[in-house]
């Protein structure tokens, strides 16, 4: 077995006991760690918490999964996350300069007269 793969193993192993077990209970959840009212809006269902789960994919293989990867769960403030995760795929497929100016690659209408021909 290879190093990487002891590894791997050794963080799988720690999976399923991290998560917020007060998500099981999740308007509780909120209620507790929003104060603000005004920002605990939720669009579409509560969905209680199912523990722990995920997958470990490289170069299109699963190596490792963990608790029930299937079960559906709620996310919040995950855009970023999203967008670096988009953006370093882009970059790395050299569709991504971050010297070039956005309205050179992007075409929209708001960009017209701001430099692209």
């Amino acid at each position: 077995m290879s190093e990487n793969q002891v590894a791997l193993d050794r963080i799988v192993a720690q999976c399923p006991d991290r998560w917020t077990r007060d998500a099981v209970d999740l308007e509780a959840y909120l209620a507790s760690a929003v104060s603000d009212t005004s920002h605990r809006e939720v669009v579409g269902p509560l969905l209680a918490s199912a523990g722990a789960s995920g997958d470990v994919w490289v170069c299109g293989e699963e190596v490792a999964r963990w608790g029930d990867a299937d079960a559906p769960e709620m996310a919040f403030s995950v855009t970023k996350s999203v967008v670096s995760v988009i953006a370093g795929l882009a970059f790395d497929d050299g569709l991504l300069l971050p010297d070039q100016p956005v309205q050179e690659v992007v075409d929209i209408a708001e960009f017209e007269g701001h430099g692209r021909d």
